[in-house]
Formats: C-alpha cells, structure tokens, sequence
C-alpha cells in the first residue's frame, strides 16, 4: 500500500522506497531565479528524495558550482537520490 502525505518535508512511500519532498537547491525552493523559471525544478520548488535524505557532495546542497551552471551530479537538485519522473 502507498502512503502520500502533502506537507514538505513529510513522507511518501512508493514501491518499498521511502521519499521526502525537500527544496530545489538551485532556486532555493522558489520555483525561479533572476524572474526566470528555474532550470532544474522547472517552477515546481520541490524534490522527492529518497531516504535518508543526502545532500550533492559535489556542490554541497546549492544545486550548482558556478552561478548559472547547474551541478552536472545533481542536475541542479542539490540532492542524491531524486526520484526519477
């Protein structure tokens, strides 16, 4: 059976796999950067990451290394582990 709950940050199970929604890296969790759509969660604001929740290693949550480019690990999430659409 699958559980679903809606707040951010709760969880969601799925095919035995245990998921949290956390903020998109690269826009911080506002669905835009500079007035533009953010690339990586396309607006949405959120991820659903499987747990336990880790951060990228590589650009340490932010979602990029440099300004404008996202982590090419994490696509821009800032998380390992998102779940594929």
């Amino acid at each position: 059976m699958c559980q679903v709950l809606m707040k951010l940050g709760e969880m969601i199970n799925m095919a035995d796999k245990t998921y949290v929604e956390e903020p998109c890296g690269y826009c911080a969790g506002a669905g835009e950067v500079e007035g533009e759509t953010c690339i990586a969660c396309k607006g949405k604001k959120t991820f659903m990451v499987t747990e336990p929740v880790v951060q990228c290693q590589f650009c340490k949550g932010r979602g990029y290394l440099m300004i404008g480019a996202p982590c090419r690990t994490c696509k821009g999430t800032g998380w390992m582990g998102v779940k594929k659409k």
